[in-house]
């Protein structure tokens, strides 16, 4: 009689958490980021957070059966959110209308003679992610960028405390790329 092993084709390895244990176990915190708009530098020097786009498509096609559950198949086209940016106002709103006037060229305010034409509107923009020593390990770069909202600014006497007035920028995006350094 021959022994016949009981394994039942299971894998000879640990189970539990000794398995796959990460070979970095260290934080990424949201301090550890530059930012740098290559039309605005006044803009990137005060920015003070910055949000990824989400990145998502239309929701899933679904197919019903006369017998059993639907069928759900993903939706072409994928596409991004909006890349948002929240930055500190100079005192001489410089950066802010900067992005004032970057959304105006793109369309007429009182005359033509500021529109220009589409593919000068766009602008690439770098996210820099850092370790928590400081150095740089990825970058991302967000392609043909453009403003599509601005929020505004609110002036008040009821404050007690000094603070600085912040803005957000919402920038379109068509792609953005993610690169190891």
């Amino acid at each position: 009689m021959t022994d016949i092993s009981k394994d039942y084709n299971l894998p000879s390895r640990p189970i539990g958490g000794l398995q796959g244990q990460p070979k970095n176990t260290n934080l990424l915190f949201t301090q550890n980021f530059t930012f740098n708009l290559q039309r605005n530098s006044d803009l990137s020097y005060f920015v003070q957070e910055v949000q990824i786009p989400e990145r998502g498509g239309a929701e899933p096609k679904e197919f019903g059966f006369a017998i059993g559950p639907n069928f759900k198949q993903p939706s072409s086209g994928a596409g991004y959110s909006d890349f948002t940016v929240s930055f500190l106002v100079d005192e001489y709103l410089n950066n802010y209308y900067n992005i004032v006037t970057w959304m105006r060229e793109g369309l007429p305010y009182r005359d033509f003679s500021n529109v220009k034409p589409v593919h000068e509107m766009y602008d690439e923009a770098y996210l820099m992610i850092l370790t928590n020593k400081k150095v740089p390990f990825q970058k991302i770069t967000f392609q043909n960028i453009m403003p599509v909202e601005l929020s505004g600014l609110e002036f008040t006497y009821t404050d007690t405390e000094y603070r600085p007035l912040t803005a957000t920028v919402k920038f379109s995006v068509n792609q953005y790329i993610i690169e190891n350094l």
